[in-house]
């Protein structure tokens, strides 16, 4: 990714395996804040252009009619700090009040977190640096299908093997 420079928004991919889901409800208050403050909050991409912090933000500027995007290159060594001076003391709170909710309004997606999880233990992350514990998950990941296993051997099938079958629509029974 080029030095400081201004981008299409166009130009940013949506992070494919994004663990966060944004509802319609999460994307229009987003845009609605950027529809009454601008844009005011960064987003993070990587050197390939991926949004791999603001996915919601994207998507609701997109829909606002953002067009351009600034790039700020940095090493992670500074905070990267977006100064609003055109903001009342009123609009400022009314943008913190904005912006929180819609950080509320998302939610885990449970099958890429349990991906993302994964991948990042077998590679070494400690989650709990990042401020998760074992219990946050728990009940969290879709179940896995247990299947009962196999018999060695099958019986026969004949009038005389016992069944007791039903439907789950309608409750018909039969054997």
């Amino acid at each position: 990714m080029p030095k400081d420079l201004t981008i299409g928004i166009d130009d940013l991919i949506p992070d494919p395996k994004n663990a966060r889901r944004h509802s319609p409800k999460n994307i229009g208050a987003i845009e609605s804040s950027i529809r009454a403050f601008g844009p005011a909050r960064s987003i993070v991409i990587d050197g390939n252009g991926v949004v791999r912090a603001g996915n919601g933000t994207l998507e609701a500027a997109k829909r606002a009619g953002v067009k351009n995007v600034r790039i700020v290159h940095s090493t992670g060594e500074e905070l990267v700090a977006v100064v609003r001076d055109d903001l009342s003391d009123v609009q400022a709170a009314a943008y913190a009040l904005a912006d929180n909710r819609a950080s509320d309004l998302s939610e885990w997606d449970p099958k890429a977190l349990q991906m993302a999880v994964e991948e990042l233990t077998e590679a070494g992350a400690v989650l709990t640096d990042f401020g998760f514990s074992e219990g946050d998950f728990t009940g969290m990941f879709p179940p896995e299908k247990a299947y009962p296993e196999s018999p060695d051997e099958f019986k026969e099938v004949g009038d005389d093997l016992e069944t007791d079958k039903s439907c789950p629509k309608c409750g018909y029974r039969w054997s």
